[in-house]
């Protein structure tokens, strides 16, 4: 499997999606990641890795001070699900699929990976 998806703040009513909300200072981001996930490397802060039941997850987290978003690149078996959407919840995230270019919900998460 390969799969990439965009995590950014989660929309809220009225919310304008063209320009979505910062994350925040990518240090602070990567504590939040590291709390909800303490598994994940960030010896390079821009960009985490995880690796999870066969399955690798890479965190590409940009060099901007200001954290805009996360873009996941998915790979491999397993069960994927269970971070992304334990990170999702943690943090208060939406999923957004390129491929599909369109929102996913926590359950379409689910079951797009397979938890």
């Amino acid at each position: 499997m390969s799969w990439d998806l965009l995590l950014t703040k989660s929309s809220t009513g009225g919310a304008d999606a063209s320009k979505p909300t910062a994350l925040g200072p990518l240090p602070e981001v990567i504590a939040r990641i590291q709390q909800s996930i303490p598994e994940v490397d960030f010896t390079d802060p821009c960009w985490g890795m995880l690796e999870h039941d066969d399955v690798s997850i890479e965190f590409n987290m940009g060099s901007e001070e200001i954290c805009a978003g996360i873009m996941l690149h998915v790979r491999g078996g397993g069960a994927p699900a269970i971070p992304i959407t334990k990170l999702m919840k943690d943090l208060d995230l939406s999923a957004y699929d390129p491929q599909e270019d369109r929102e996913l919900t926590l359950e379409e998460v689910r079951e797009a990976l397979g938890e």
